[in-house]
């Protein structure tokens, strides 16, 4: 049987077996009980990350951190949904439920129990051993539920993953210029160009033991064999991965380029058979329409609707906090999340202006990406790079 059979079923059985007992308990248990899995699990991504930090060995990995939240997610959840019961159990005083009142009953705890589901698959997945990501992946049921879910909650897994993806640097040591420009046009997001481009984007893991983490980021294919990634996503790793689209099998890479002070690093795959994107060697000019494209939170290949603000000089530290940094960027105003570090930023017809590599700190809608320009000696000779290269040392923070 295979592995997204087996979770099929599982889900299954807890999203019966909790309409069965909301079936027997009514819809106010239901509801009360939905709430409460809910609230528990928004306390769950409270609690997990200050558990972690309290417990140094929770934090040795990617996956025991993911599986930390997660247990602290359910646990809280099923006490939610414990309270929910007692306080129903007072109200009722042993009258039991009929007619619409269990159906409905059953109908609100099988939503709760759909809900659990979805977000510990959703959480585990990027995380996941690759077997069991997969399996996750071509379940009916996570394709399903995740079609399914409200869009206010569909990054819930996400938000909680802030802690297990490298973050990204600050930049302009916090002072960051102002830049007005109107908001993007998601056009550009069905062009065919950009469409052609995600059979060369990748997904990035990094192992980094002696760091006591690893992270996920993405990167973009710039020749035959050869990635671009940001160095912050590899930075410490002694075992570095891709995977094409964040799908495809995950092949092994080499460091073999690494710019602390500009924040890339190219890495040789040597199984890696993606097609090199064409790259935007012209200055992208304020208000030309952009796509970022990703792995935000180290979920799914995402695209976003981005607009170029402007074209700025960072001056600022390196990666470690040394001095006398200048880096060429494009402000942008479009969302950029941890887990993007990395990717390319698209023109509207998909050749690669730059990499994205920082969010801003101040405004949520704002993004920063290495130039063309800036980068453009490394990218030039990506394909030169053969010798394996120290990946610098563990960040601190």
């Amino acid at each position: 049987m295979q592995l997204a059979t087996i979770i099929d079923l599982l889900v299954l059985i807890a999203i019966i077996g909790r309409a069965v007992a909301g079936f027997r308990t009514g819809l106010l248990a239901g509801a009360l009980g939905l709430a409460g899995i809910v609230g528990g699990a928004l306390a769950g991504i409270w609690a997990g990350p200050r558990l972690v930090e309290f417990f140094p060995l929770l934090d040795a990995s990617r996956l025991a951190r993911t599986l930390t939240l997660v247990c602290v997610v359910v646990a809280l959840s099923i006490v939610g949904d414990l309270l929910a019961q007692l306080i129903v159990n007072r109200i009722r005083r042993g009258k039991k439920p009929h007619g619409f009142d269990a159906v409905l009953g059953g109908l609100t705890s099988a939503v709760a129990a759909a809900f659990l589901c979805w977000f510990v698959m959703a959480a585990v997945r990027p995380f996941a051993p690759a077997a069991l990501g997969t399996g996750i992946e071509n379940s009916l049921s996570y394709q399903v539920l995740n079609e399914a879910v409200p869009e206010q909650f569909d990054r819930l897994p996400g938000q909680a993953a802030d802690l297990l993806i490298t973050e990204l640097p600050k930049v302009f040591g916090g002072d960051e210029p102002t830049l007005p420009i109107p908001e993007p046009d998601s056009d550009a997001l069905d062009s065919p160009g950009v469409a052609a481009a995600a059979s060369s984007i990748v997904q990035v893991y990094s192992d980094a033991p002696n760091c006591r983490s690893d992270s996920a980021g993405s990167g973009w294919v710039v020749a035959a064999q050869r990635v671009v990634t940001n160095a912050h996503v590899v930075a410490g790793a002694s075992a570095v991965t891709v995977s094409v689209g964040g799908t495809g099998p995950q092949l092994d890479a080499r460091v073999v380029a690494f710019d602390e002070d500009l924040d890339l690093a190219i890495l040789d795959v040597a199984d890696l058979g993606a097609p090199p994107l064409t790259r935007a060697t012209d200055n992208q000019s304020s208000g030309a329409d952009a796509v970022v494209a990703g792995f935000p939170y180290g979920g799914p290949y995402h695209l976003s609707a981005s607009r170029i603000r402007g074209t700025i000089i960072e001056n600022n530290t390196d990666l470690y906090g040394g001095p006398g940094v200048a880096r060429e960027v494009y402000a942008i105003r479009g969302v950029v999340r941890p887990g993007n570090s990395g990717g390319p930023l698209l023109t509207a017809d998909g050749r690669v202006a730059g990499t994205v590599f920082a969010m801003s700190t101040v405004d949520a809608q704002t993004g920063y990406v290495l130039t063309d320009a800036a980068t453009s000696a490394y990218l030039d000779a990506a394909s030169a790079y053969s010798e394996l290269v120290t990946p610098g040392s563990c960040m601190v923070g």
